[in-house]
């Protein structure tokens, strides 16, 4: 973890800020809105990177078999504002710059699910209940900083590899707010760990993360699932492990895919961006010259689903003839993912 030492006034200020919001939502001072649905807050102290899209997608996949369950994200990254129900749009309005890369994501990969966004969760989820008053449950991304909702149920994910516990706040570290607003999630999610961690590291974690009586701890790591072709030239073309890759990542922290690739790939070019990047016609080309350079072409484009949100949206796309592929990934719980599943019910039940 490099930390910008110099600017650690600047941060202790910042959280100090940020700590003193919460405080006064705690006490009354700001007003905390509780709403008669179940709500469950998937979220992180690190900026970016923690898998919170994973994390939802399984909650998703789990809990929509006998819930009626909606999405509220913010939208982050989209060009517009207020609230808008992905459902209602058409196909051509179902673009990553109406409604964000993650929400196109969810409302794509699950047809039925209900998908909102709202940058100001408290308007999100009265026009969520004025449309859908049947509704059992509503899972909101990314908000554990947003105070407004009274959430029934707040889950922090921290990297396997990052813990909060080793960072600092913004702008010296990466964290939103002190590390003792951890203290406020019932449960916690160790994500990305490795699938053959041994107990005494599971332990260690658990005393340095100092888990409350009333917290939960659990483990989780990521599963790579076989490329998905999505043009014609993917699905008719044929590769193997000497097959030269062209990644294209806009994500916060590509390592561990690139760590994935490389088990399996030795020529790997990646076109490495920041997280949300706004394609642009440039950036393609940049891409599709790399492709044509390569001997014989014989290389494919290989992309994240969240990526491809973005990335499919473009106008007069030359990726749409070159062979590109996604890699979906989902995450499974290390250990006790039935005890995970069975207090999430629990607390939907008992709200």
């Amino acid at each position: 973890m490099k930390i910008r030492k110099l600017l650690i006034p600047f941060s202790i200020l910042y959280a100090l800020i940020v700590a003193c919001r919460r405080f006064l939502y705690k006490i009354g001072w700001f007003k905390s809105r509780f709403f008669s649905v179940p709500t469950i807050c998937v979220g992180n102290l690190r900026v970016g990177g923690t898998g919170k899209t994973p994390q939802i997608e399984f909650l998703i996949e789990q809990l929509s078999v006998h819930y009626k369950i909606a999405v509220l994200s913010r939208g982050y990254g989209r060009s517009t504002k207020g609230y808008i129900l992905a459902n209602h749009l058409s196909d051509s309005d179902k673009r990553a710059d109406i409604i964000g890369d993650e929400p196109l994501q969810y409302v794509s990969k699950f047809p039925n699910l209900i998908v909102a966004v709202c940058e100001k969760r408290v308007v999100g989820m009265e026009k969520l209940m004025e449309q859908y008053p049947n509704l059992d449950l509503v899972l909101l991304d990314d908000a554990f900083q947003h105070l407004a909702v009274n959430y029934t149920l707040k889950i922090l994910l921290t990297e396997y590899n990052n813990l909060y516990v080793h960072d600092y706040p913004f702008p010296a570290g990466n964290l939103r707010e002190f590390r003792k607003a951890a203290d406020n999630a019932q449960m916690i999610v160790v994500t990305k760990s490795p699938s053959n961690i041994d107990e005494l590291k599971l332990l260690w974690i658990k005393k340095e993360l100092k888990i409350k009586p009333y917290q939960s701890l659990f483990f989780s790591s990521i599963i790579y699932k076989p490329f998905i072709p999505l043009t014609s030239s993917a699905k008719s073309m044929i590769y193997d492990h000497s097959t030269e890759l062209i990644v294209i990542t806009g994500i916060a922290n590509p390592k561990t895919l690139l760590s994935h690739l490389e088990l399996n790939y030795s020529k790997i070019t990646l076109f490495d961006y920041p997280d949300h990047h706004p394609f642009s016609s440039i950036d393609l080309e940049n891409i599709q010259n790399k492709y044509y350079s390569i001997p014989e072409c014989k290389a494919i484009i290989v992309t994240t689903e969240k990526d491809w949100m973005r990335l499919k949206g473009i106008q007069e796309n030359c990726l749409f003839l070159l062979p590109v592929f996604t890699i979906p990934i989902e995450i499974r719980f290390m250990l006790e993912e039935d005890s995970f599943i069975s207090k999430i019910e629990e607390y939907v039940r008992k709200n």
